[in-house]
């Protein structure tokens, strides 16, 4: 791995990051918290919601940014 030069980086782009972590933590959290509670199938539910949104924001900004 190389240095990183956070001078090239876009606020967009760090505003965008920014969001997205707090937003699907959010979730995957409250899906955390719901299966200990015993709603199984609604936490579960949410953790694969906040991990799928994950994976296609990841794909979507290093499609339109690199």
């Amino acid at each position: 791995m190389g240095e990183v030069d956070f001078k090239v980086l876009p606020w967009e782009l760090f505003l965008y990051g920014v969001f997205i972590f707090l937003g699907l933590g959010s979730v995957f959290c409250l899906g955390f918290m719901r299966i200990f509670q015993g709603r199984v199938r609604v936490g579960v539910t949410l953790m694969s919601v906040s991990v799928v949104v994950f994976f296609v924001s990841y794909y979507f900004v290093n499609r339109w940014y690199f």
